[in-house]
Order: structure tokens, then sequence, then C-alpha cells
């Protein structure tokens, strides 16, 4: 059954990481989930690394319950749904907006797939060969 968890090499976890990628990170918006996203650089032993990826849920959505409730839809949306991204290297935070509270597992994941197609549609030049700047917003 382990084949069904998402690594810990594979998830952000550090305190500092997530207020680094909220605060320098591009920032994707969807209806109940935002990401926050860049390109990390590999580690000197290895060509390539897995992406990472955290998820965040705030106090003003509930309780601890409700908090980890919908971390927990997000991590499986995205572990289900990581091969979206077509490249490597990248660190995203999915944060949890208000209106998720509402929202089934299969919306959630809806939302999940459309902000990895969109963050993939983003690579850098140099990752799809052109020189077009990124249609999403930096923040």
């Amino acid at each position: 059954m382990n084949s069904a968890r998402l690594p810990k090499q594979e998830r952000v976890r550090k305190r500092a990481e997530f207020s680094r990628m909220m605060t320098e990170g591009t920032r994707v918006d969807g209806d109940i989930v935002q990401a926050f996203w860049s390109v990390t650089a590999p580690p000197p032993e290895s060509t390539a690394r897995a992406n990472r990826a955290g998820f965040a849920a705030g106090r003003r959505l509930g309780d601890a319950v409700r908090r980890n409730r919908l971390k927990r839809l997000l991590r499986e949306a995205y572990r289900k749904n990581k091969d979206e991204l077509s490249w490597k290297n990248l660190s995203i935070v999915f944060v949890a907006r208000s209106r998720a509270l509402r929202c089934t597992a299969e919306e959630i994941e809806r939302e999940v797939v459309r902000l990895l197609r969109a963050i993939a549609s983003c690579a850098p030049p140099s990752e799809r060969g052109s020189s077009a700047s990124s249609p999403l917003t930096e923040s």
C-alpha cells in the first residue's frame, strides 16, 4: 500500500519553504484552490529531481478536522495527477480556499488538474525552447 502514498522527498514540509513559495513563487489562481510554484535547482549529485508539493489550509477554514480533510483531498488529487507536469525540479504549494469546504473530492481533483496543466504550460523558456514570457502573473 506504500505505492499509494506521496513520498516524503516529494513533499514541501518546512515552514520556511512554504513562506518562501508564497512570497517569491508564481501564483496560479483557481476558484477553490490557489497554487504557488517555482523552479528549484537540482542537487549537484543528480541530473533530475522529482517535483515537490506542499498543501495548506488556513485556520479561517475551520477546525483541525476540516483543514486536515482538505489537505488530504488536495494531496490525493495531486498524487493521482502529478504526471500532468511534463518537467521536473518544481516546488508547488496548494492552498485551499474557503469555497473548498463545500466541494466534493471530484471537484477538488478537477481544480488541481487544471492548475497542474496551467503550471505545465508555463515552463521556463529554456525548458520549452522559446523565449515567450509566462502568461501567469508573478506575485
